[in-house]
């Protein structure tokens, strides 16, 4: 029922992961391409947002920002799409709880919050989780693998973006813009 109601509402479902919005150091960890943290934002902000259209869904996989939520709000404003957050460590470090993400009205920061979900892209079962399956920094959070296709973050530019039915959807490997469903089935359909 939940896809069917979905397929209603929206008109494309898109994945994004590993953004890390006010977090300047990942420039330098993840070798990114900006000369500072306004570039990097801008730049995600934009290519989002010629992809992403108001009536679409975006599935973030996690670790949306660094720091406090109060700035997010600023950014969200900015971001086309209904945005469903699936926690990442440094959401998690960051206390991004429903109490926690809301608007300046009291309207929440994320159409939906949680750590783990389960969809259904052109009748394939897909997990979706900021960890991949086998993670050792924090492998009480990965998820347990149910035969699903895996769409993850969490490992930013270190792992390959299809690797063992998962794929990796950390911004740096799709050029910082977020990932349609059509182009995650294309690249299910190619490695079956």
């Amino acid at each position: 029922m939940r896809e069917v109601w979905a397929s209603i509402i929206y008109i494309m479902r898109y994945f994004i992961s590993d953004t890390h919005f006010n977090h300047k150091n990942v420039i330098k960890y993840d070798k990114r391409p900006f000369d500072s943290l306004e570039e990097m934002e801008w730049e995600i902000i934009k290519r989002w947002n010629n992809t992403v259209s108001n009536k679409d869904i975006v599935y973030h996989l996690g670790d949306f920002g660094f720091g406090n939520p109060k700035r997010f709000r600023e950014i969200i404003k900015c971001l086309n799409g209904e945005i469903n957050l699936i926690r990442g460590n440094h959401d998690l470090q960051n206390a991004f709880t429903a109490k926690r993400c809301v608007m300046d009205d009291g309207t929440p920061m994320f159409n939906d919050l949680g750590d783990l979900d389960v969809i259904v892209i052109d009748g394939i079962q897909c997990t979706l989780s900021h960890y991949p399956y086998k993670e050792d920094r924090f492998p009480q959070y990965c998820p347990q693998n149910v035969g699903n296709v895996l769409i993850h973050g969490h490992s930013h530019n270190y792992v390959p973006v299809y690797h063992d039915g998962q794929i990796n959807v950390s911004c740096c490997l799709w050029d910082y813009t977020p990932v349609s469903e059509k182009q995650i089935i294309k690249m299910i359909m190619e490695n079956l």
